[in-house]
């Protein structure tokens, strides 16, 4: 079930990577993408980096989500909290980003995306 779960964020995070190098300016890196909660209270994050020598500007979204239910089934995704922000990155930079996301319930998937500006 984890597996089927990650691989899920990562086909998401994928799509997202794929519409933003669609603008032929930029070539960003998308990875490490993790949470942590406390109550409702979540520490999500995930790395990016510019591998272009152009400055890339972009808009990134942060989704939590919950897709089984306590007893393992799965269930229809429910987003439980999620952010957004931009952010400019310089040629070769690469970046964490983190968000403090306040949750419904807990999660147990993200994923994560971005879109270019340039």
């Amino acid at each position: 079930m984890v597996n089927k779960m990650r691989m899920l964020t990562i086909i998401a995070g994928t799509l997202f990577i794929i519409s933003a190098c669609d603008d032929g300016g930029s070539s960003l890196s998308l990875s490490s993408k993790d949470w942590e909660c406390e109550g409702t209270s979540c520490t999500a994050s995930f790395v990016v980096q510019n591998l272009h020598h152009n400055e890339a500007n972009l808009n990134y979204s942060i989704k939590l989500f919950s897709s089984i239910d306590d007893s393992g089934a799965r269930v229809e995704e429910t987003i439980v909290g999620e952010a957004s922000g931009t952010l400019s990155l310089q040629p070769q930079e690469k970046r964490t980003v983190t968000e403090q996301i306040t949750v419904s319930e807990e999660p147990n998937g993200m994923s994560a995306g971005y879109s270019t500006m340039n």
